[in-house]
């Protein structure tokens, strides 16, 4: 009896030893290959574009040109914005793999959440796929997934905390580059400002060979063709290169209502290849004054924008400005 007890003893023994060296074996196995798994890009400089997308449909599309990336192919890509997405993407990495009980969770998260985001080379050949979902409970990963696996993975960027979403998924406008202004000296015509409730104070610049001159707009009889102070313009040039916005508006009351006010200034620039126009209007408090720290403008007649004043104020110089010896 006692034998039989042994031999039964020794046999579960066995098994759940057994037991224990497979499901252990499985999990080194199946992390094994699951790290594998490479979710970043050791080499972003191949990636000529990326096409992000939600599960509505609206879609973010990069595109790398030589000298920055262009959104949509319409806008310029905030240099800022683009650099810590490529810095993201090559950083990134498989922080965990999820235990099998909270993967059903994680996918039906994914199904809903999922953002997809796929990396073109030069010749627009897709070297990779991938989704990003939500963020774990301890908010210091990241729910992600191959595509066409069924696996997920929590991704995270070594020495860093925090949920990596935010740096794919964001609106449209927190991609554009700030700079509503982009000029190249080089190429410059003219340029001229208009101060329709101070008319006395606008001016137009022209370049005439080497030389620039400027015009009274309102007073061309007076000093028409006087020859500007060249280290002034020349100043005020460097000024026009960029000129940045602290926002895009997307509010169509808003600018109906702008349009039908008459602007604080009116400006045209004039290139080789193109002309921006752009219509400032100043921002009414509620007692009636005038905000000192921003203004609204908007551009080609199309975009509304906010701008600071204190940046405004660098190129929304009166006449007398450029006639100072």
């Amino acid at each position: 009896m006692k034998k039989n007890r042994s031999l039964i003893f020794l046999f579960l023994s066995v098994l759940l030893l057994t037991s224990i060296y497979l499901i252990l074996q499985k999990k080194r196995d199946q992390t094994k290959i699951d790290f594998q798994v490479d979710f970043r890009i050791k080499d972003v400089t191949r990636i000529a574009s990326i096409h992000m997308m939600d599960k509505s449909g609206a879609e973010i599309q990069l595109t790398k040109r030589p000298d920055f990336w262009i959104l949509n192919d319409s806008f310029r890509v905030q240099k800022e914005q683009i650099d810590l997405l490529l810095n993201t993407l090559e950083r990134m990495k498989v922080k965990y793999v999820p235990p099998r009980a909270a993967v059903p969770a994680i996918l039906k998260d994914l199904a809903v959440n999922g953002y997809k985001v796929e990396l073109f080379g030069s010749k627009n050949e897709n070297f990779k796929t991938f989704y990003i979902g939500g963020v774990t409970s301890d908010e210091r990963g990241t729910y992600g997934i191959v595509a066409n696996d069924d696996y997920p993975y929590v991704l995270h960027i070594p020495s860093w905390e925090g949920s990596l979403r935010p740096r794919f998924v964001k609106p449209l406008n927190d991609w554009r580059d700030r700079y509503f202004i982009r000029t190249d000296t080089k190429q410059l015509k003219n340029v001229s400002i208009k101060y329709p409730l101070q008319q006395a104070q606008s001016f137009k610049l022209t370049k005439k060979g080497n030389k620039w001159v400027i015009e009274r707009s309102h007073y061309p009889e007076t000093d028409s063709n006087q020859q500007a102070n060249h280290n002034l313009i020349s100043a005020y040039l460097l000024e026009l290169e960029r000129v940045g916005c602290e926002a895009y508006l997307q509010n169509p009351a808003l600018k109906a209502k702008l349009e039908n006010q008459t602007p604080y200034a009116i400006i045209s620039i004039q290139e080789t290849s193109k002309q921006t126009f752009v219509e400032i209007y100043s921002i009414l408090q509620a007692d009636g004054s005038v905000d000192p720290e921003r203004m609204h403008a908007i551009i080609n007649k199309q975009e509304l924008i906010l701008a600071q004043t204190r940046i405004l104020s660098k190129i929304l110089r009166p006449y007398q400005y450029f006639s100072a010896q």
